[in-house]
């Protein structure tokens, strides 16, 4: 085993080792220096092994493959593997991922001293039951299942370690054996045996779920063998003897997962984490958050509330998988928000049947009114090592390293009104694509009868909005179909939901809130009726769980023709326009008053009209003066995009103007001129913030894109598309921040640019798409695409199109 002296500040590739944060049977986890990314890493050195070891080796570069192509918001990321040789003919082998100090979720359960609360318990549950199931549908297995490989910041569960425990079942040092393939407390029946299965995973995960709601393991022998006898021949003692508080609907679920019969467990983890949740009666739990449901920050001599300001990105592998197929699992619920249960019962549903929520407000297993909000919290990393030996097969615990990851939250000022509730900085995983692929049609959405406006994903990825012409907005379930891989593309007709609305639905009147519980849809009809509408994804109910009537008796009619949600608050926006007044203005919203916006944001930049929004169906908003906006990704600006070639900046929390960028002027063709203004007809104006820095935005301008650092006000880039078009109708970032994609008028193809390689360019230079899908001679789309949107975990780009269709692509290479 390399020892501290022989690394610090020793070269390990590229990477430089700096100090050592824990050490234990799996082998050693260093603090690095990515010397070429320049940022820190996690190095986990496993035992050195005999060169000659060809069969560890072999293993090790599987699974190490397998695991890094696990591109999951829950799973944490292996940015790199290798091996290195060593002296007297050995050589050790290392993962790179993440490096963020904190704890896991055995930390917490050891410094709760007892069972968790349920709903915090089921909240980690899910999150967990997630990753599994995901990569139990690549036909990838964990084998160590337990909560000391689940590593926590904030409220969000990162599983760690996929591979370890078959790498180290390989891993031999002379004749003695460093690891086996699991932790005895945790290992099915089968897997002791030696056999392990996707259902072994799923008695380690019922386990865990035992423990945190039971306040202890199922099996504790006074050894190792002891403990793997128990869990082969003994049934599991009764959860309820330990925790008189749970119902009995949770024993028995509970009891199922543990069933010794693989075949007699649930078919997915997520499918028990349901049955649990539904366990509970409602109004029983009033106290099972440890977030009070009145905001109280989280706060412990344990939990010490800090910022974290860590970021990374993945680096892809190949996927090699050795394990046979597993049964697909239930899709991926989604999660609520960055500081409440990542999905509950109610969310969990079939595509047929969604499950029943309350036209008013959800309701949650603990039979809480609402979710609790968190303040910033960054857990105590405390290193664990529990080494254990003996019998045929040696199970270790893994060494709890400092390689848990973001999402990072970090308070914010209340950027309306001193009602509104305390805001919340996320930064969520960005998970790729660390590399391009070509552009691979893999679902066709065909349910709407006209052509199609606007196509967004719900903040997991999991659903997409679709909103058409043909005045009905759809919901669609896509993770069975992603999942099943069928390789053609596959026509879907029957959507999740459908609402009817009473007029046409057009471009940026649709988006999601930032919790993933809300469909905000803005209702502009001829009649000057304007309205907002907030429908629940998951209710059976078709009506609106909130209306907003927007009025404004003292100016007239009101054109509202665009809405964006802020993604730190329950907050949104919307572009207000008078009638002959040239005065900008923006109305921000927020949930707690349907009567009439928070806080009005006015401005007064001039500028000629050189452009007009095609919109035949409501007039008013051809010539509104604001025709979009968007939110930066730390809630702290809003941008509007004017009619005029200009975008002004808002500061949120005061305001007022920031700063306005001017445009480059663009030459209007003469057969795209309206004869009465002498402006260009375009079907959108577009803004997209990077989703990693808050200071890079891209514009749309007419027929190209532009993208401005908004710190210095200054062009860094123009983004033209090969071919001629007419306008730019949507752009859509990646969630890595690394490539920018758009879709134009008159054009059936999207074009991708690689932004991080075009910005170490000259300032100002104009750049070629990297990629333009489909290839030349294929067809796919019979019409322009009027929308699209880059999946959160930068696997697909949806297009919505005018032939009446939304495409969904395969981009990660």
């Amino acid at each position: 085993m390399a020892t501290n002296q022989t690394w610090q500040n020793k070269m390990l590739g590229r990477y430089r080792m700096l100090r050592l944060l824990g050490r234990g049977g799996m082998g050693e986890v260093w603090l690095a220096q990515d010397t070429q990314l320049l940022r820190q890493v996690a190095v986990k050195l496993l035992p050195t092994v005999h060169m000659g070891d060809q069969n560890y080796l072999q293993v090790f570069e599987r699974e190490a493959r397998a695991a890094a192509a696990l591109e999951h918001p829950h799973i944490l990321p292996i940015h790199d593997f290798g091996e290195l040789p060593m002296q007297a003919d050995k050589i050790v082998t290392y993962l790179i991922t993440p490096f963020v100090d904190s704890g896991s979720l055995q930390d917490r359960f050891d410094h709760a001293d007892g069972p968790l609360p349920p709903l915090e318990a089921l909240n980690f549950l899910r999150q967990a039951a997630q990753a599994i199931d995901y990569a139990h549908s690549r036909q990838v297995l964990h084998r160590d299942i337990k909560p000391a490989n689940m590593l926590l910041q904030q409220s969000w569960l990162f599983l760690a370690d996929f591979g370890l425990a078959k790498m180290l079942t390989s891993t031999t040092q002379g004749n003695r054996t460093f690891a086996g393939s699991g932790t005895p407390e945790y290992m099915a029946p089968e897997q002791v045996q030696g056999k392990a299965e996707p259902a072994s995973d799923r008695y380690s995960f019922a386990i865990t779920a035992y423990q945190l709601l039971a306040g202890r393991v199922p099996f504790k022998g006074e050894t190792v063998y002891s403990t793997m006898l128990k869990q082969m021949n003994q049934p599991p003692p009764s959860p309820r003897q330990f925790n008189l508080t749970l119902p009995k609907v949770v024993e028995q679920a509970l009891l199922q997962g543990l069933a010794k019969a693989p075949t007699d467990r649930p078919p997915t983890c997520l499918t028990l984490v349901t049955e649990l949740e539904q366990g509970w009666p409602s109004g029983t739990s009033n106290n099972s958050s440890f977030a009070s449901q009145h905001n109280t920050p989280v706060s412990s001599p344990d939990f010490p509330s800090q910022e974290v300001t860590q970021r990374y990105s993945y680096t892809n592998m190949p996927a090699h998988h050795s394990h046979q197929p597993s049964p697909t699992p239930d899709p991926l619920t989604p999660p609520l928000s960055p500081d409440a249960p990542t999905s509950l019962a109610n969310l969990a549903h079939t595509p047929q049947t969604p499950s029943p929520l309350s036209q008013d407000a959800p309701t949650y297993p603990s039979g809480a009114s609402q979710l609790p909000t968190q303040q910033p919290v960054r857990p105590r990393f405390t290193r664990r090592a529990l080494i254990v030996g003996g019998g045929a097969v040696v199970a270790l615990a893994a060494v709890a390293s400092a390689t848990a990851l973001y999402p990072h939250f970090s308070s914010s000022p209340q950027p309306y009104s001193s009602s509104a509730t305390p805001t919340v900085t996320l930064s969520r995983p960005t998970p790729g694509p660390a590399k391009l692929g070509a552009g691979i049609p893999l679902l066709s959405l065909a349910a709407h009868q006209k052509e199609l406006t606007i196509a967004r994903w719900d903040p997991t990825g999991r659903y997409l909005a679709t909103g058409s012409l043909d005045a009905t907005v759809m919901l669609w379930d896509l993770a069975s179909p992603l999942a099943s891989g069928s390789g053609s593309v596959q026509s879907l007709s029957r959507p999740l939901r459908t609402w009817n609305l009473p007029c046409p639905l057009f471009a940026n009147r649709l988006c999601w809130s930032a919790d993933g519980r809300s469909l905000a849809v803005l209702i502009a009809d001829p009649q000057g009726n304007d309205r907002i509408a907030l429908y629940d994804p998951f209710s059976t109910s078709s009506n609106p769980r909130a209306l907003y009537h927007i009025a404004d008796i003292s100016a007239g009619k009101l054109a509202y023709p665009a809405i964006a949600w802020s993604p730190t608050a329950s907050s949104f926006a919307t572009p207000s326009f008078v009638q002959g007044q040239q005065q900008q203005r923006v109305a921000l919203w927020h949930t707690n008053n349907t009567t009439a916006p928070a806080r009005t944001l006015t401005a007064n930049v001039t500028g000629t009209p050189r452009t007009i929004i095609y919109d035949n169906y409501k007039l008013d908003n051809s010539f509104t003066n604001l025709n979009a906006l968007a939110w930066s990704t730390d809630g702290k600006r809003l941008a509007t995009h004017t009619n005029s070639g200009s975008v002004i900046l808002w500061d949120t929390t005061t305001g007022s103007v920031q700063t306005t960028l001017n445009l480059p002027t663009r030459p209007i063709p003469a057969n795209l001129k309206d004869s009465g203004t002498n402006t260009e007809q375009v079907e959108n104006e577009s803004l997209a913030w990077s989703p990693t820095s808050p200071s890079l935005l891209a514009v749309s301008d007419v027929d190209i894109m532009t993208l401005w650092d908004v710190q210095t006000s200054k062009l860094l880039l123009t983004l033209q598309p090969k071919d001629p078009v007419f306008s730019q109708t949507a752009l859509t970032w990646s969630s890595n921040g690394t490539y920018l994609a758009a879709s134009f008028a008159g054009s059936a193809h999207v074009a991708v640019w690689n932004i991080q390689a075009a910005t170490t360019t000259a300032p100002g230079s104009t750049q070629t798409p990297l990629l333009t899908f489909p290839q030349a001679g294929v067809q796919v789309h019979k019409q322009s695409i009027a929308d699209l949107d880059w999946s959160p975990d930068g696997r697909y780009i949806v297009t919505a199109s005018a032939d009446t269709t939304a495409v969904v692509w395969q981009i990660a290479g």
